[in-house]
């Protein structure tokens, strides 16, 4: 039974088992099944939560093939630093390079040839200095 179906399931206990109180119990059927629905509200609402932030995070350091799009700039004099996945003669490294006018730059050395993946830097570590 899915999350929705059970929360209806005891709203309708709620509404039709108002007075009826259990025999062990000092509490009502249905103030048993109201909370019950609420704990299974509140923990859907959490769980949806989380899997937006989970799904944001995992596109935040995605790789993202250099076939499918490459870094957006605003002009030739915006350099960017990446951390590109490079295929160079059949070896796989992560290196950082620099995206300057269209191109993948290390230094002096152009890597356009050899980048197939690339992603944004993470942020630096917030000093703990003070």
């Amino acid at each position: 039974m899915d999350a929705e179906k059970m929360i209806r399931e005891l709203r309708v206990v709620q509404k039709k088992h108002k007075e009826d109180k259990l025999d062990t119990f000092e509490i009502t059927i249905s103030a048993m099944a109201k909370d019950s629905a609420d704990m299974i509200e509140s923990l859907v609402a959490e769980r949806d939560a989380a899997v937006t932030e989970l799904s944001a995070l995992k596109e935040s350091v995605r790789w993202i093939p250099t076939s499918e799009r490459l870094p957006e700039i605003e002009s030739t004099e915006v350099w960017e630093m990446y951390l590109c996945k490079l295929n160079r003669y059949g070896e796989i490294k992560i290196a950082p390079l620099w995206f300057i006018g269209g191109n993948w730059y290390s230094g002096s050395a152009y890597y356009d040839d050899f980048v197939v993946a690339w992603r944004p830097l993470p942020e630096a570590p917030e000093s703990e200095e003070k």
